[in-house]
């Protein structure tokens, strides 16, 4: 008995160390979230401020190993701050296509609580009202953990985890490859446009905004979302717009000549 128990003991102490090891300062890392987000905080603990959100994928570097707490301070090519661990791995193994979000006809689905009917895809936005547990909803999207809703004549969000029935997802809006390149993010306002913007393409092409920007990565992105995608740039070499509209007679029923719709539903980003 004694020796089977100093055995146990032994075997612990080594898995602590393989964890201990694996994880250690200086290690290069990966978000490890089966396709999805998780955040980075200014602290190690969900108490603390959301710095920026990281797609599945991102590479990363342990600053700061695991003391206990189950947080790591880590940096990527963009920030520095706490990741919880058990969304850290030393590999990242290849995935398919993962299918995060959803965009098509309205499909009927029950709420499984009292849930706030708000104006915006998030907590910040006004509470238009409540719909009571039970009730049934109009759904025509969802990304990022907020559905596009109607009930009644009431047209607005909720959070998708109050919400039954949903849709399979059909857009991509997740990938194992990071969504930041060392020279900009594709993340703005709190969602990616990594499908539709890349930073280098869209300073290679536009000579207007070199001079502008130089090399203000920031005030790239910044500029495709706000005016951008309403003049109808092309800022990735896999997405022209004009050509999409043109695949999807569909869309083009439904969007017209209002070119900024086209971007956002394929990146699957609600509008």
């Amino acid at each position: 008995m004694k020796k089977i128990l100093m055995t146990l003991v032994t075997l612990a102490a080594v898995v602590c160390l393989f964890a201990t090891t694996a994880l250690a300062a200086g290690t290069t890392a990966y978000i490890s979230a089966g396709g999805g987000n998780v955040n980075m905080r200014q602290g190690p603990g969900t108490k603390f401020k959301i710095i920026t959100v990281l797609p599945h994928g991102t590479q990363l570097t342990i600053e700061t190993p695991d003391d206990g707490s189950g947080w790591a301070y880590v940096k990527t090519s963009d920030n520095v701050g706490w990741v919880s661990t058990k969304y850290i791995a030393t590999t990242l193994e290849t995935a398919s296509t993962q299918y995060t979000s959803y965009r098509g006809d309205a499909v009927e689905a029950t709420l499984n609580s009292n849930s706030n009917l708000r104006s915006g895809p998030g907590m910040s936005h006004s509470v238009l009202t409540v719909v009571p547990k039970g009730f049934t909803v109009k759904v025509d999207s969802y990304a990022d953990g907020w559905a596009h809703v109607v009930w009644g004549d009431t047209e607005g969000y909720i959070a998708t985890r109050l919400i039954d029935g949903l849709p399979a997802a059909n857009i991509t809006s997740a990938s194992t490859t990071s969504s930041s390149t060392p020279n900009g993010s594709t993340w703005y306002g709190g969602y990616n446009y990594a499908n539709v913007y890349d930073y280098n393409y869209y300073r290679n092409n536009n000579a207007d905004l070199r001079k502008a920007f130089g090399n203000n990565a920031d005030a790239y992105l910044q500029h495709f979302v706000n005016y951008g995608m309403d003049e109808g740039r092309q800022a990735i070499s896999s997405f022209n717009v004009y050509t999409y509209r043109d695949e999807h007679p569909d869309l083009e029923t439904k969007f017209g000549d209002t070119l900024r719709c086209y971007y956002l539903w394929a990146c699957g980003i609600p509008f």
